[in-house]
């Protein structure tokens, strides 16, 4: 940065530069402290496989089964080292889904509310002193105990009320849970599903390649196989109701 040299009346030469000056310099560093402290955007390349659903990554994960909200989930235990099975599937979805922790949190904000309203209302002491100033009088005291009244009068309506703010959260948690159990149970059937039909595609993808294989040495006017043999299997679309229950998935 250059700096020119004002000529001011009255004024010593180069003065009221030397001080514009010295100015423009103080602040450089600060500048240069502040650019530090900016944020840049860097690129940084995404996995090229899933990690949150990794082994190592599900064998840190302890799930109490007596928090779990159905009876047969319960009773179950949870153990990731040999693949996941239907209710295991159910039980990770249910400990992890994020809109069910926002909903056991206001559980727990209802039922700290419905306590502090069954709790009596403090009593309140009041001390006072008087200085009266004049001659011939002496210090004055005066005391004073308080209480509300209408948050007595009003305790069981409010602890009811309170309650039934519990029960009420309660029973939508509940059905949230309920609603994370059956679409988990639903995906984990269709995958299974899809597991066990894909080698039947293959398969018979590859017959069909065969035969026109052959009809094309046969014949060399047989025309080319369909595109739909060429690309890769699709996969399928709707479960059966009846898929083993028993059936994991492995890691």
């Amino acid at each position: 940065m250059g700096c020119t040299a004002v000529r001011w009346p009255n004024w010593p030469t180069n003065r009221p530069t030397s001080r514009f000056c010295l100015r423009r310099h103080a602040l450089l560093p600060i500048f240069a402290l502040l650019m530090s402290g900016c944020t840049w955007y860097h690129r940084e390349p995404l996995a090229l496989q899933a990690t949150s659903t990794s082994a190592r990554t599900l064998q840190r994960i302890q799930i109490d089964p007596s928090t779990m909200p159905l009876p047969d989930l319960a009773v179950h235990r949870f153990d990731p080292s040999d693949g996941l099975d239907i209710d295991e599937v159910a039980m990770l979805a249910v400990a992890n889904n994020p809109e069910l922790r926002l909903a056991r949190d206001d559980l727990g904000i209802a039922r700290a509310q419905a306590y502090a309203a069954g709790l009596l209302p403090d009593p309140q002491l009041s001390v006072s002193s008087d200085y009266p100033g004049a001659a011939g009088t002496t210090r004055a005291f005066n005391y004073g105990l308080s209480i509300d009244i209408m948050a007595i009068v009003l305790r069981s309506a409010n602890r009811q009320s309170a309650d039934a703010t519990v029960a009420k959260t309660d029973l939508g948690l509940l059905w949230q849970e309920w609603q994370v159990v059956a679409q988990a149970r639903q995906l984990f059937i269709k995958t299974r599903f899809q597991q066990d039909t894909l080698p039947l595609l293959r398969q018979q993808r590859d017959l069909a390649r065969t035969r026109y294989e052959r009809m094309a040495a046969i014949s060399p006017t047989t025309p080319s196989p369909p595109r739909s043999l060429r690309m890769a299997t699709p996969a399928s679309s709707t479960p059966t109701p009846n898929a083993p229950r028993n059936r994991r998935i492995t890691i």
